[in-house]
């Protein structure tokens, strides 16, 4: 009896193989391009929150302002010892 040397892989490529494979790089395009997307709207949020935040320490800053003069007008007409 010989004993014939079976291999431990089968060097074809099946069509199942070549589907599957297709299908996988399909499916990393579609994450990046989802990941890119979301990327960009978060940049883009960024970007309008940074601004929103300009306007409303501007805001801050003119309040401020008003409320430290009328303050000082209140002071100002105060008796002082």
């Amino acid at each position: 009896m010989t004993h014939e040397q079976v291999p431990l892989f089968k060097r074809e490529i099946s069509i199942g193989d070549v589907i599957a494979l297709v299908m996988s790089f399909v499916a990393i395009m579609v994450a990046y391009g989802k990941l890119d997307t979301r990327v960009t709207v978060v940049e883009s949020v960024q970007a309008y929150q940074s601004e929103a935040n300009k306007v409303f320490q501007a805001d801050i800053k003119t309040s401020l302002n008003s409320l430290n003069e009328k303050v000082s007008a209140i002071a100002d007409r105060l008796p002082r010892k």
